[in-house]
């Protein structure tokens, strides 16, 4: 009969052994408070705790990849029953492609993630039958009938896209350096004027293929240290061979809610066809996201912008509520991302009295310590 297993007391986690474990824990106590237990018989013991842990650390290492295997299993048939829902309105398919970051071994990950480039791919996964390709990204929000992007005559370009928000990046030209390993390159100018947002963008399938973009941006992206990842790159290989189009193909929220943000032609949108929940906007699902970009960028400082910021994001809810097959996750999601929104705020509102407090302590501080100088600032004070 083989001797218990021996399992390290530290490591122990009830909610995580199974019976037999628990059962092996229970042996352990046993022989380790037995003082007659000779040496051999501890070392036997330890062979086979060993042996035995790493069976059940590979087991459940078994269990959670099955697990992420049936997650996928079940998101993949829900997206076909998806498919098939929005066929009735359009027909369509939805393909799930799987990438290996090692393609981009070499490339700055953007916010340590190497997603972004993917789209860079995009023509690998088309059919040749197809003459072009609209890119849409994840945080945007179609408001009519996108047929109407396809209308749009490229000429001799390759893409069409609106301008990008420009003053986030400075008001001039800047210079992008090439990596340590690359010095010998050139250094490449981004040119602010001509600088697109590709969140949105119509692209001519055949020239992309024939003019080997895709390897083009690729070799810049693992040459260049780019601040913002393929969007840097192909405004590199594809400024002179982009068509510049309205904004109301790609509205960045942000500008909606701050007036104050420059942003080309904006004043002439008054129903935007697409909206760009990117940039300084805090995206409709995002919680945390929210909390940070209201301490950093400040991009609510009043109730009116408060209102248009509430505006847009209920729009992207109500539609998103409409999404058939996944609307219960959705609802989850929504209530999940009120609830702790309204936390936060109840956070920052408690901070912002707290910090009141703080100043008027301190000021009142000031008096005590220096009242020669409170004095003379009242005396400053009434001789204006």
């Amino acid at each position: 009969m083989p001797p218990p297993p021996r399992i390290p007391l530290e490591s122990l986690n009830s909610e995580s052994l199974d019976k037999d474990s628990r059962n092996a824990v229970s042996s352990q106590v046993i022989f380790t408070n037995n003082k007659n237990s000779n040496v051999k018989e501890q070392h036997s013991i330890n062979e086979y705790t060993e042996s035995q842990t790493k069976e059940s650390s590979q087991s459940l290492q078994d269990k959670r990849e099955n697990n992420h295997e049936k997650e996928e299993y079940i998101t993949y048939n829900k997206l076909q029953d998806l498919a098939k829902e929005l066929s009735s309105i359009y027909p369509c398919s939805i393909q799930v492609h799987i990438v290996d970051n090692k393609e981009f071994e070499g490339c700055t990950p953007f916010h340590q993630s190497f997603v972004p480039y993917y789209f860079l791919l995009f023509a690998r996964f088309v059919p040749d039958c197809a003459e072009m390709i609209l890119g849409l990204g994840a945080d945007m929000l179609a408001q009519g009938d996108i047929r109407e992007y396809f209308s749009i005559d490229l000429g001799e370009n390759i893409m069409a896209a609106a301008l990008d928000v420009t003053e986030w990046r400075g008001t001039h030209n800047y210079i992008v350096q090439p990596k340590a390993n690359y010095s010998h390159l050139p250094p490449l100018v981004l040119d602010i004027k001509v600088y697109c947002n590709n969140g949105g963008c119509l692209i001519n399938l055949k020239k992309w293929k024939e003019q080997n973009i895709e390897k083009q941006c690729l070799d810049i992206t693992k040459h260049y240290e780019l601040p913002i990842a393929e969007q840097d790159a192909m405004h590199f290989v594809l400024r002179d061979k982009t068509l510049i189009i309205e904004p109301t193909w790609n509205m960045l929220v942000a500008c909606l809610v701050k007036p104050d943000i420059q942003y080309p032609n904006k004043d002439k949108v008054k129903n935007p066809k697409i909206l760009h929940y990117a940039g300084r906007c805090i995206k409709p699902w995002g919680c945390a996201e929210y909390h940070n970009s209201k301490l950093e960028n400040t991009m609510i400082t009043n109730k009116t912008e408060q209102y248009v910021y509430d505006f847009y994001q209920n729009i992207w809810w109500e539609m998103a509520l409409q999404t058939p097959v996944f609307d219960k996750e959705l609802e989850i999601l929504r209530y999940i991302t009120l609830r702790e929104k309204h936390l936060i705020a109840k956070i920052n509102e408690a901070l912002y009295h707290h910090n009141n407090r703080i100043n008027t302590l301190h000021r009142r501080l000031q008096r005590i310590l220096n009242p020669h100088k409170f004095l003379l600032d009242l005396w400053k004070k009434y001789k204006k």
